[in-house]
């Protein structure tokens, strides 16, 4: 029976979802998730099979590593069981990523979300640097702005400096043919 606390509707409200939170908790307690859960969740073409075949593999492992390594059919079978698993673990994930290109195929945005999900991490480095020395002037600049100044005007000129540098050639092939 729902309890009336003076007919205060924002009262009978708390007390309704205390209520149905007391019965959820009791019923069905949120239980945390292990690592490995966790990492199944980062990575979701892994499936329950996959997850147990990984399991499977690294009882075998330690039992292998138990025994120094010396059953030589064990190791061999351990390495062709990787082995298959590795080839698995590839197929699954590119057969998900497929799915969501497939689904993503009409949306430019959608599909550079994907692309910049399977990209490693870059970071942008959008700092200046904190001040920089005047090439002629030899002044010392804190400035963002000046400092700006300064690497423009130095690519600006660079080509320039660079071009003027260069010691013409004696003599060209058009000139050896007259």
């Amino acid at each position: 029976m729902l309890p009336v606390n003076n007919g205060n509707p924002c009262q009978v409200m708390d007390d309704i979802h205390s209520i149905f939170n007391n019965t959820m908790q009791k019923h069905t307690p949120l239980q945390p998730l292990s690592r490995n859960r966790r990492k199944l969740l980062i990575k979701p073409w892994i499936t329950q099979v996959l997850y147990k075949s990984i399991k499977e593999k690294n009882k075998i492992y330690r039992s292998l590593v138990k025994n120094v390594f010396e059953n030589k059919v064990k190791f061999a079978y351990y390495k062709k069981y990787v082995n298959q698993l590795t080839h698995l673990l590839v197929l699954s994930k590119k057969e998900y990523y497929q799915s969501l290109f497939l689904i993503a195929r009409n949306d430019s945005a959608k599909t550079w979300k994907l692309i910049n999900t399977l990209l490693p991490g870059r970071t942008k480095a959008t700092s200046t640097p904190p001040n920089l020395t005047h090439p002629l002037s030899g002044e010392c600049k804190q400035n963002p702005t000046d400092i700006a100044n300064i690497l423009n005007d130095f690519f600006v000129f660079v080509g320039k400096s660079m071009a003027s540098k260069i010691i013409p050639p004696q003599a060209t092939r058009l000139t050896l043919q007259k």
